[in-house]
């Protein structure tokens, strides 16, 4: 089962992943950890696509997530 986590296209919501995937990885360390997946809520695209700034915290999320 992965867990899924919700976050705004903004500042504080990409910049808060870090503090989340921490604190899960104390509360669960000697358990098997689960996977985790990181979704975008609010995001509104444009034609299809993401607008930049969208891109940009999705980008900054994906560098902490990929660690």
């Amino acid at each position: 089962m992965i867990q899924q986590i919700p976050i705004n296209p903004d500042f504080y919501a990409s910049k808060s992943v870090t503090l989340i995937l921490n604190m899960l990885q104390m509360q669960i360390e000697p358990l098997p950890v689960p996977k985790i997946g990181v979704f975008m809520n609010k995001a509104k695209p444009y034609g299809g696509w993401m607008t930049k700034e969208s891109r940009y915290y999705w980008d900054s999320v994906k560098a902490v997530s990929d660690n």
